[in-house]
């Protein structure tokens, strides 16, 4: 099974409608049991719940702007269908920091997705202005200001910030979701705006392995004899100052590596 996070690139479609179109015929989505591999996270109590035969019908509609995880049928077509409105306005997704440092019993992790059926702008490298990160750094904790996406190779979660790879611009693919980390313990909203959008861009960085791009940076590992337990990577950059440096400097995605699918 292949397991990624995703949103719906459409408005309106029903969580079980989804599960039946895609679990029908040549069967795209994959199931375990009663257990369909399609679920949500919930950061208040940092758990990831699927979707079953005795819960789907309740679950309503994909709510655009929302993150979720999804597990495919290895070997596949890898198609998913996705029935619809497009979004033509902005649109807000809430987030809120439940980080039991913070008085709560969870954590600062939320799962948000791009809502449309287009590439986004998510730093200042692919839009100086309209991009992801810019419009919502009051919104998002000054010591995570980036994405944190999960590798298409299955091996983690990497941060995306304004300095990735070396000022590389970063791009969000339709229905693509990442993890941001909330700096407001009653919540608050983060903001998708149509002016991010872009057309598909012929060279980016979008959580996909295989970019090659030169950088100048060095790379840290701990290893307890051959397990690797960290990593940190330090890169040069003009500008920068001895303190925090949001989007630039960022902290390590501080909850379990691996989904629930």
């Amino acid at each position: 099974m292949n397991g990624i996070l995703f949103g719906s690139p459409v408005d309106g479609l029903s969580i079980s409608s989804f599960v039946s179109t895609n679990t029908s015929g040549t069967a795209t989505l994959a199931t375990n049991g009663s257990a369909y591999a399609v679920g949500y996270y919930d950061n208040s109590t940092d758990t990831w719940t699927n979707y079953t035969t005795g819960t789907v019908g309740g679950a309503g509609n994909f709510d655009i702007g929302k993150g979720y995880q999804m597990g495919t049928v290895s070997g596949g077509t890898q198609i998913l269908a996705f029935t619809g409105t497009i979004s033509s306005s902005d649109e807000t997704q809430s987030i809120i920091n439940n980080n039991a440092a913070n008085s709560g019993s969870g954590r600062r992790w939320n799962l948000v997705a791009n809502p449309y059926p287009s590439f986004i702008n998510a730093n200042d490298d692919a839009d100086n202005t309209n991009n992801f990160l810019t419009t919502n750094v009051n919104k998002i904790d000054s010591n995570f200001l980036a994405i944190y996406g999960w590798d298409a190779d299955g091996s983690g979660y990497t941060a995306r910030g304004h300095d990735y790879n070396s000022n590389a611009a970063v791009y969000f693919a339709p229905g693509q979701a990442f993890m941001i980390a909330s700096d407001d313990t009653s919540g608050e909203n983060i903001t998708f705006a149509e002016a991010m959008q872009t057309v598909s861009p012929a060279s980016s960085d979008d959580f996909i392995s295989g970019d090659v791009m030169e950088n100048t940076e060095i790379f840290l590992r701990l290893y307890s004899y051959d397990e690797l337990i960290e990593d940190a990577h330090i890169k040069f950059q003009d500008n920068m100052t001895l303190g925090l440096d949001p989007g630039y400097d960022l902290g390590i995605f501080s909850r379990r590596q691996t989904k629930g699918c």
